[in-house]
């Protein structure tokens, strides 16, 4: 709540810096940075999902498959008088 304060304190400090800059320079800086947040932002979710699923298969692989892969495995025959 502190930091809404703060920013709706102060933005009218900001608004003020502004004053002599054209609205469409504005509006372009918005778009324009707007435009690179979302494809970072894009970037980091993709390499993340990535990420996950890389790190859900290795475990997968370590649960499920390689104990299959031990039981498939041929074991040493017994004798019968090793009972």
């Amino acid at each position: 709540a502190l930091s809404a304060f703060l920013i709706w304190g102060l933005s009218p400090l900001y608004w003020k810096t502004l004053q002599g800059v054209p609205a469409f320079e504005i509006v372009l800086h918005r778009v324009v940075w707007s435009f690179l947040s979302v494809q970072l932002w894009t970037i980091a979710l993709i390499w993340s999902a990535l990420a996950l699923y890389t790190l859900d298969s290795m475990l997968l692989h370590g649960k499920v498959v390689a104990p299959w892969q031990a039981a498939s495995r041929r074991r040493p025959e017994r004798n019968h008088r090793d009972r």
